[in-house]
């Protein structure tokens, strides 16, 4: 998705990222549905011995997941704002990529730390 993206952006410039951007877009709704579906038929695939790390990396990850979707955007704005992280740059498959994984990992590690807190600790 990210790659169709980029070329589309490529070829008719920045004003049609409107339209895979937006919440309510035709790609983040399917993908959306999509990996709902996926998400609710994954559990009896990952308990086979083959794929025990990643159904671990689940559950690790699993009790911070409000909390990242809660505070995400912070970091993606400010990501974005600080680095010019754009689906109109040079490389957008490679700065969309890029994006997205370094906003997880700080949203995942912000979302620890607010764990730790007692004060945070039931917000997140």
């Amino acid at each position: 998705m990210g790659i169709g993206t980029g070329v589309i952006v490529h070829m008719h410039g920045t004003d049609t990222m409107q339209f895979f951007y937006d919440n309510f877009s035709i790609n983040i709704i399917l993908a959306s549905i999509m990996v709902f579906l996926m998400a609710a038929k994954i559990e009896p695939w990952l308990s086979k011995p083959k794929i025990q790390p990643v159904y671990k990396a689940f559950k690790l990850i699993s009790p911070t997941t409000l909390g990242i979707y809660v505070i995400h955007p912070l970091f993606l704005g400010g990501f974005n704002l600080v680095f010019g992280f754009s689906a109109a740059s040079p490389i957008p498959w490679f700065t969309i990529f890029l994006s997205a994984t370094v906003t997880f990992i700080v949203s995942y590690i912000a979302v620890l730390i607010m764990m730790r807190i007692p004060l945070l600790k039931r917000t997140v």
